[in-house]
């Protein structure tokens, strides 16, 4: 347990991972506008910050319809 929690501190500094955005949203979603999205998979797409993007005019009010999310093996 106590070395997981060390290479998970060593990594942390390491690998910034990526925002969820937009853009990543709709690419893994196959559909052409936000409220479409009903499934949406994200596996193993490095996603640190699972978070509003407002600077990029995402928010999460935007994907309020989504019934199931797949997100495993990120680094949220």
């Amino acid at each position: 347990m106590v070395r997981d929690a060390k290479n998970f501190a060593d990594r942390e500094g390491k690998d910034q991972g990526i925002r969820l955005t937009k853009e990543l949203v709709l690419e893994n979603s196959m559909c052409d506008e936000l409220r479409q999205i009903r499934t949406l998979m994200l596996r193993d797409k490095k996603i640190r910050n699972f978070d509003d993007d407002k600077k990029n005019g995402f928010d999460f009010d935007d994907i309020c319809n989504i019934e199931c999310l797949f997100a495993s093996h990120n680094q949220i």
